[in-house]
């Protein structure tokens, strides 16, 4: 049986690569899309899989994906990027996508990713970056505080810290949470269950 594969990516000349990779193995039958035309093959093309070539992964795409995957069920999906956050990896599972790997795998281990895939399996082949470090206590509080509106003001004199201190404290929830709002970084705690 053949497996039906949209291929897709930001940059048009990866884009020419992985459909060079594909055409040469058989039973796998190529389409190809830009990113902003994914909706549109997506609901119109039946397809086994959609392998979607993106610079990083967040929030925003894996709610895009989670939508995309309610409205195609059967299509599963594989995510090549090379920035990730490790936190985002049980969002994306959640949002019913498929795999997460780098660019380096695909391209090692294309053929067995995309049968894997193509039977249901799922595959996360990242691995989480060396640098990342967890949310302290203090960050975790932060947070919380955040949550049940209270200002940058109002926490640093319940903490008895500067103000400078809680944005500074800010700062790095936003960087290790992969993130780059208060709403967003409050998402992303409530969805790991750091805070309530």
């Amino acid at each position: 049986m053949d497996i039906r594969v949209l291929v897709t990516s930001y940059d048009p000349i990866y884009l020419l690569g992985l459909k060079s990779l594909l055409e040469n193995e058989h039973n796998i039958k190529i389409s190809c899309c830009t990113n902003n035309q994914l909706d549109e093959y997506i609901s119109h093309i039946p397809l086994h899989v959609a392998i979607i070539h993106i610079p990083f992964l967040d929030i925003e795409t894996i709610e895009w994906l989670r939508s995309a995957k309610e409205s195609a069920n059967a299509v599963h999906f594989i995510i090549i990027c090379t920035c990730y956050h490790h936190t985002f990896v049980p969002m994306a599972y959640e949002a019913g996508i498929s795999a997460i790997v780098t660019s380096e795998m695909f391209q090692t281990q294309l053929t067995t990713i995309l049968k894997q895939v193509a039977n249901g399996q799922t595959l996360f082949l990242t691995t989480p970056p060396s640098s990342f470090c967890k949310l302290n206590d203090i960050e975790i509080r932060i947070l919380q505080m955040i949550s049940n509106d209270y200002t940058n003001k109002q926490i640093s004199e319940r903490l008895n810290i500067s103000k400078r201190t809680v944005e500074r404290h800010l700062s790095s929830c936003f960087e290790k949470l992969g993130v780059n709002s208060r709403t967003g970084a409050i998402a992303v705690a409530m969805r790991l269950k750091l805070i309530k």
